[in-house]
């Protein structure tokens, strides 16, 4: 006979969850190397997708394309004191987990009280017998009464459950996750949906000043380019020659604010010790030049990581030279090594794209 230990049980078993007592602890083990993963552009992230990768392979068992979303969404920027990442691994994997849910299971009979009348719930749903004992305990209306000694008006606060109308649930998707579960309509009907746009006013005024550097030749970034200006004009190719949806577009931080930030910053330091005449520049002004220089090398490898592998490897698995039409015309060899290789020497002509202003 085959004996299953509670570390063996999912812990989220009732929402069709498949991580254990077991993988979190083996999470924690494997956090203990985190110090020694230092990376200078995103800091800890490879330690963290060391430490939750086991657990991320077992959710996505099934789904190699959500195997690959979820660690390449998780190899993002992190930076922590070492000894609470569990605990942040561990909300990790139950956020991806409950991507991967049926989110009107996991919600259970509170789904019933999103039908709301003047903001209340219509239809209430009964209490527990354990939320019954919390109730008498906490609530000072109800504060040392059995449940036989309540009146009418009591026992409705006590047995039923409402959402009030002051209290409101809001929640982000997002609609080209392929990870996601599908939702139930008659959960969906419950909501009302308002539709972000790639192009939000807002998120492409935050980025109106971004520049990114283009071309890296001896030793530096041969010219930058607007991140709005470049990212419109790809969106333009995938809509209009490669007939690609709205949800598989660039928004406005697809390349992270934070990202954005430090090149502006790399920029400026850049821009106030070219000024300088040669001759007046100190050893130490000219080290720091270089090691300036150096980030702009490692910014247009984060535009290949983020970018172009997202374009190469989600959008246009199938017809790669749609969206790198530049590449395709010199004949270039459509794999992802080749097309970033010539993104460095060429940049955004690799998209066929000609007449962004080079800053």
């Amino acid at each position: 006979m085959m004996m299953t230990s509670k570390a063996d049980t999912p812990i989220n078993a009732e929402n069709g969850g498949v991580i254990t007592k077991k993988d979190l602890v083996r999470m924690f083990w494997r956090s203990l190397p985190m110090e020694f993963s230092w990376h200078y552009e995103r800091q800890m992230h490879m330690g963290f997708e060391f430490m939750i990768g086991p657990a991320l392979k077992k959710i996505y068992k099934d789904d190699p394309e959500g195997l690959k979303e979820a660690l390449h969404r998780n190899l993002e920027f992190f930076n922590c004191t070492a000894h609470v990442s569990p605990f942040i691994g561990g909300i990790t994997l139950a956020m991806e987990e409950i991507n991967r849910a049926n989110v009107a299971a996991v919600f259970g009979d509170v789904f019933q009280l999103l039908d709301r009348k003047n903001g209340v719930s219509e239809y209430p749903i009964a209490t527990s017998e354990e939320i019954k004992v919390y109730l008498l305990e906490k609530l000072d209306c109800l504060k040392g009464k059995n449940l036989d000694e309540l009146t009418e008006e009591e026992k409705e606060k006590c047995f039923e459950m409402r959402i009030p109308a002051n209290m409101y649930i809001w929640a982000t998707m997002n609609s080209a996750d392929q990870g996601v579960f599908p939702m139930d309509t008659a959960f969906k009907r419950r909501w009302e949906f308002e539709y972000l746009s790639v192009d939000d006013d807002e998120q492409v005024a935050a980025i109106k000043d971004c520049k990114i550097p283009m071309c890296f030749s001896d030793n530096k970034a041969s010219y930058y380019v607007d991140w709005n200006g470049l990212r419109t004009e790809i969106n333009n190719i995938l809509t209009d020659e490669c007939k690609v949806n709205e949800d598989k577009l660039l928004g406005p931080f697809f390349i992270s604010k934070n990202i954005l930030d430090e090149i502006k910053i790399n920029k400026d330091k850049i821009d106030e010790l070219e000024i300088i005449d040669e001759a007046s520049l100190t050893e130490d002004d000219k080290d720091l030049l270089k090691e300036l220089h150096q980030k702009e090398k490692s910014f247009i490898k984060a535009f290949e990581s983020k970018v172009i592998m997202y374009l190469f490897e989600d959008v246009m698995k199938m017809r790669p030279e749609k969206i790198f039409a530049g590449h395709h015309k010199n004949k270039g060899k459509m794999i992802f090594s080749e097309i970033c290789r010539a993104f460095e020497k060429d940049g955004e002509k690799i998209f066929g794209i000609e007449e962004l202003e080079h800053i």
